[in-house]
């Protein structure tokens, strides 16, 4: 496992974004810096967002929404003058900066007070009825200085595969395929998860994958991804999901403290979904 270079808290990073926006050619604004802006949530947005759910079913692109909706600038530009390309902007934003953004709007909005109920001690057995924690302490991976946003890298695979594929002539030709290059992953592959594969961890982790893979040995651009992935072998789809989540950076996604009566640590997944996440559900009960 890569040794972490640049691991800051939220409340440290205050409003800016661990990896950063990359000005694109597609782009027609060029941001001035990593910093962003809310506005504030009250109850129109609150009818609005409540609209949007029940009509949304990728949560991807609701996250999209609900943030398209409370950021007032981005990158130090004023968001709402960027009309239509806020979209283009947002599926081509890393999947860590979106997921901080939508961390940071939660605790701005209803504040840093995290309550998991019911969670029960691994060491000693002994169940908290609520367990708070501060979301402000979650540990970010950011960029390092000696790092780029777009920067590539390279999975070995452990049981390379056989690629069949056509050549300029129209015959098979047996490619074998030893590596993939693997880039950061990119919001749209949060929106691109919709029906089934929202369900299906397999089909989840085929999305991550296809969003991420940009080339294979020593090739960049066209991927096959559907036939690639599909030939792949449980130990390197399960390894490189894991490779992908490291380069990715952000947020931790696990919350950390000292059970009340071993002092033993917990370790808890939070639970991001909306209803949760932003609901009256996840708030301390005093």
């Amino acid at each position: 496992m890569d040794e972490k270079k640049n691991v800051k808290t939220i409340k440290q990073m205050g409003n800016s974004l661990p990896v950063g926006l990359l000005p694109r050619p597609e782009w027609k604004f060029l941001p001035k810096d990593n910093s962003f802006k809310f506005r504030e949530w009250g109850f129109e947005q609150e009818q609005q967002i409540a609209k949007l759910k029940n009509t949304e079913k990728s949560i991807g692109r609701f996250a999209s929404q609900v943030l398209d909706m409370m950021l007032l600038e981005l990158g130090g530009v004023n968001w709402e003058k960027l009309g239509e390309q806020r979209v283009l902007v947002m599926n081509q934003m890393f999947m860590a900066d979106m997921l901080h953004l939508y961390i940071c709007l939660r605790i701005e909005s209803i504040g840093h007070e995290f309550a998991l109920s019911n969670l029960r001690c691994t060491s000693c057995g002994h169940e908290h009825k609520e367990f708070v924690v501060d979301l402000r302490d979650l540990d970010v991976d950011c960029l390092s200085s000696d790092e780029k946003p777009d920067q590539k890298f390279v999975y070995i695979l452990k049981k390379p595969i056989t690629y069949v594929h056509k050549n300029a002539d129209g015959q098979d030709v047996e490619e074998k395929i030893e590596s993939f290059k693997i880039g950061r992953s990119k919001w749209t592959t949060m929106e691109e998860i919709t029906g089934e594969a929202m369900s299906n961890a397999a089909m989840t982790k085929k999305c991550i994958l296809k969003g991420a893979i940009v080339g294979f040995n020593d090739s960049e651009g066209y991927v096959d991804a559907d036939r690639m992935i599909g030939s792949m072998k449980k130990i390197d789809f399960e390894l490189i999901d894991r490779f992908i989540s490291q380069k990715n950076l952000g947020a931790t996604i696990v919350v950390e403290d000292d059970c009340k009566n071993c002092g033993k640590k917990i370790n808890k997944a939070v639970n991001w979904s909306y209803d949760y996440f932003f609901g009256a559900s996840s708030l301390p009960l005093s």
